[in-house]
C-alpha cells in the first residue's frame, strides 16, 4: 500500500506527464509579472513552441507554492522565493515602493515628503493574507521607523489600494509597478528617506525537466539584469 507522500508524488507525476503530452505550461503569477514579465518571456515562448497551450492561474503566493509543488502549475511567480527543499528559485528583479496621495491632499503640491509625515496620518495597506509579503514588508518598516499610522482600510487588491486613495480614503505604499495605472486624483510623492524594496521570484520543482522552463530562465537571466524601476 502506497503512503499518502508516495500517492501524492504518483498524481504529480502523472500530471507531468499529461501536460508534457498535452504541449501545456501551466504559468502561476502574480500581478506584477503580468505586466512586467510576461511581454518578455510571452512571444519567446511563441516563436520557439508555437505549438504550447500556455494556461495562466492568477493566485496569491501560498496558492501558487501549493500548486507548485502538487504539480497544478509548473512555474511559479511570487514575491519570496520557495522555502522547501523540492523547488529551485531565481530573484528576477527588487522594485521599490512607492507613496501615493490623494491630488487635493496637502502633500501633494510638496515636492518630498519626510516619513515623519506618515505619523498618524491615514493609509491603506494591503490585507495579510491576500498579500502577505507586501504587509509584513509595510508593517516591518512602519515599526522600524517608529510610525504610528491610522490603518483606515485593509486592501484585498493592489487596485483597491489605488482606488481607495483616488476617492480620498488615505494613503498608501504599493509597488512602482502600480504607477502606469494611476488616475490623474492620485499623486506619486517622492521620499527624503528609502523606502523598502519588494522582490519578485521565479519558482520551479527540481526534479521537473521542461525545455519551456528552461527558455523562460534563460530569458529572465538575460533581460532582468538591469535596473527596470
Amino acid at each position: 500500500m502506497l503512503s499518502l507522500e508516495h500517492a501524492e508524488r504518483a498524481i504529480q507525476s502523472a500530471r507531468q506527464i499529461a501536460n508534457a503530452q498535452q504541449d501545456q505550461l501551466n504559468i502561476g503569477f502574480v500581478p506584477v509579472a503580468e505586466m512586467k514579465v510576461f511581454p518578455y518571456i510571452m512571444p519567446n515562448i511563441r516563436a520557439h513552441f508555437p505549438e504550447l497551450k500556455a494556461q495562466f492561474h492568477s493566485l496569491t503566493d501560498a496558492e501558487q507554492f501549493s500548486a507548485l509543488r502538487n504539480g497544478q502549475i509548473d512555474i511559479a511567480f511570487t514575491r519570496y522565493p520557495g522555502q522547501l527543499s523540492e523547488f529551485d528559485s531565481i530573484r528576477i528583479f527588487d522594485e521599490p515602493l512607492t507613496l501615493i496621495v490623494p491630488k487635493d491632499s496637502p502633500a501633494a503640491a510638496l515636492p518630498y515628503v519626510s516619513i515623519k509625515s506618515f505619523e498618524n496620518q491615514d493609509f491603506v495597506i494591503s490585507d495579510e493574507q491576500s498579500s502577505p509579503q507586501l504587509h509584513k514588508l509595510i508593517q516591518d518598516f512602519f515599526k522600524q521607523s517608529k510610525l504610528k499610522v491610522n490603518v483606515v482600510q485593509y486592501s484585498t487588491n493592489i487596485l483597491l489600494n489605488v482606488n481607495l486613495v483616488g476617492m480620498g480614503v488615505g494613503w498608501s505604499l504599493v509597488p512602482a509597478y502600480v504607477i502606469p495605472l494611476l488616475g490623474d486624483n492620485i499623486v506619486v510623492k517622492k521620499t527624503l528617506e528609502p523606502l523598502p524594496m519588494i522582490g519578485l521570484y521565479a519558482n520551479y520543482r527540481k526534479d521537473q525537466k521542461h525545455v519551456v522552463i528552461d527558455l523562460i530562465l534563460k530569458v529572465l537571466k538575460e533581460k532582468f539584469c538591469v535596473d527596470l524601476f
